[in-house]
């Protein structure tokens, strides 16, 4: 389990999520040599190819997803039913998922206080599946271009609040 300092604009966030990207490009390119070799073991065999399959080209598959079943559904190429239950199915699972994640949470460190700050979480793990998560896909998509971009925008600087503990 990990915890990461999420930013309190969208702005921010849409930035943090670029620079990931843009980081995990930077480390796999680095590393390329690597890749599917045995003699790196994990960290080649498994580690580089799960990164790659999963982190960056994830967000892609997510992103051009979108726009190409609209294009299928409008030329008629798509089962619409078949669609409907498939986007329910993949949504549904990733609301699993999320709401796994906060209550193993919960059950294992204990970190939240008030019930409405575990009814928050869960909130926001439905939002997250039901659309939110393009955007982040978005932005990890912008990143990934942000690294062979000729512009090269750098890492930039992120505004930070900080953890807040209860007292």
């Amino acid at each position: 389990m990990c915890w990461t300092e999420v930013p309190e604009r969208r702005r921010d966030l849409a930035r943090q999520r670029r620079r990931w990207s843009h980081g995990l490009v930077q480390v796999l390119w680095r590393n390329r040599f690597a890749f599917g070799r045995p003699r790196y073991g994990r960290f080649g065999m498994l580690v580089l190819p799960y990164h790659l399959l999963f982190e960056v080209l994830g967000p892609v598959v997510e992103v051009l997803g979108v726009p190409m079943v609209l294009a299928a559904w409008a030329l008629g190429l798509l089962n619409g039913s078949f669609a409907i239950l498939a986007f329910v199915m993949s949504v549904g699972f990733g609301i699993v998922l999320s709401l796994t994640a906060v209550f193993l949470e919960d059950l294992t460190f204990h970190r939240h206080e008030r019930w409405r700050d575990l009814g928050q979480l869960l909130v926001a793990a439905v939002l997250e599946s039901g659309g939110l998560r393009w955007f982040h896909a978005w932005w990890r998509v912008r990143g990934m271009f942000d690294t062979v971009s000729p512009k090269r925008p750098g890492w930039g600087k992120l505004n930070r609040a900080g953890f807040q503990t209860s007292g």
